[in-house]
């Protein structure tokens, strides 16, 4: 075994300088961290304080504005107007009173309207939750027994996990139409059911038509009947129309005849012995 030299007085005294040099680095970046974290404490401080301030300002009760007048004191005038804002301010919390009275029989209807759907099984909900105003959730969370306070998205929510979490309402038809992801099924409209906005049938069209065409069109004279008769001795039967009446009738641009009943030449003229029109503006 090789023999160990004792250390020198110099060799520990360099030692023990570096062991101080580490500690005195280790000492002062400890002191920054404290000084950092004094810092962040007074910020947060400060940041609490200006917190506790906005809440003690917010749970102060709001003041009421003293309005005065000094012209109430030295004239008439005064008084008379002073009179008119206290009018003025009666009459505005006579007007949140009715307001506020009115919301209550709202309020209460509604309750009695609840218990009436609560009490009818045949009573269903449709449409989304989503579209569905603030009372109408309500309603649906107490029929639901669930808490009817909070916002509304809080109470659309809340209906939500409840359908969710009882599978078994999907096949309730109270709430089978509004529970999530599915759709009420649109209901097939009657037969006889009248669409005003669908076009009338191709064959009643054509009826109206040929109903027309037999009142407008010619019909020959029972005199001028025969091999002989001219299409110009062709008049209006006027069985549809009054004998006093005083206008022309013509053929309508939209009606077209069979190319073998009605003549090319065919003119028509209105036989009318009561008029007083001018045959020459009757002719076409």
């Amino acid at each position: 075994m090789g023999c160990v030299h004792p250390k020198t007085v110099l060799q520990e005294l360099a030692e023990e300088r570096q062991k101080n040099r580490k500690l005195e680095a280790d000492n002062a970046m400890m002191y920054s961290r404290l000084e950092r974290a004094e810092a962040h404490c007074k910020l947060v401080k400060r940041e609490i304080g200006s917190v506790k301030k906005q809440l003690n300002q917010k749970k102060k009760p709001k003041k009421k504005n003293l309005i005065s007048d000094a012209r109430c004191l030295t004239s008439g005038v005064g008084a008379a107007a002073c009179n008119t804002l206290e009018e003025a301010r009666r009459a505005k919390e006579m007007e949140k009173e009715e307001v506020r009275a009115q919301k209550a029989q709202e309020e209460t209807t509604r309750k009695e309207n609840r218990e009436q759907r609560i009490s009818d099984s045949s009573f269903a909900f449709t449409g989304s939750l989503t579209s569905k105003s603030k009372p109408l959730l309500k309603d649906i969370a107490a029929d639901l027994r669930l808490n009817t306070t909070g916002t509304k998205e809080v109470i659309c929510t809340a209906i939500k996990d409840h359908l969710l979490a009882h599978p078994e309402l999907k096949d309730n038809p109270g709430y089978k139409a509004i529970y999530p992801g599915t759709r009420a099924r649109k209901q097939t409209l009657p037969l006889d059911l009248h669409d005003e906005n669908q076009p009338p049938a191709a064959q009643q069209l054509w009826t109206d038509i040929t109903h027309l065409a037999h009142d407008i069109l010619p019909v020959p004279d029972k005199e001028a009947a025969g091999p002989s008769h001219s299409p110009a001795n062709a008049t209006f039967a006027t069985s549809s129309f009054p004998a006093s009446a005083n206008m022309a009738v013509a053929r309508p641009a939209s009606f077209i005849a069979p190319p073998d009943s009605l003549p090319h030449d065919l003119e028509f003229t209105f036989t009318n012995t009561n008029s007083n029109i001018d045959p020459a503006l009757l002719s076409i």
